[in-house]
């Protein structure tokens, strides 16, 4: 689907060296500070805010417009809600707090 050239452009654009782990170890060392992962979070966190859109735009079975400054959507109240899910439980504030 990818020409072999360009593949091998992304291949080499994402490649981490020097990583001797399995998926999880190397997700669990990389959330520690002690590794990269095998996919790096660079591309996993843009794909996965990608796919999270489409299934909010689904879940309201409407087309929405989205504000990639602001990272909301425009007008929909509802839309924006689901992309700040439900507040956390007592107690467990200092853990959503983004650093």
């Amino acid at each position: 689907m990818i020409p072999k050239e360009q593949a091998k452009q992304l291949e080499e654009a994402l490649a981490v060296e020097g990583t001797k782990l399995g998926h999880e170890a190397s997700f669990t060392a990389a959330c520690l500070g002690e590794a990269e992962t095998r996919s790096p979070f660079r591309i996993g966190g843009a794909l996965t805010k990608t796919l999270m859109l489409g299934v909010v735009c689904q879940r309201l079975r409407e087309e929405l417009q989205f504000d990639r400054q602001t990272e909301r959507f425009v007008g929909n109240e509802r839309a924006n809600a689901l992309l700040d899910g439900p507040p956390p439980r007592p107690g467990w504030e200092q853990f959503y707090e983004m650093v």
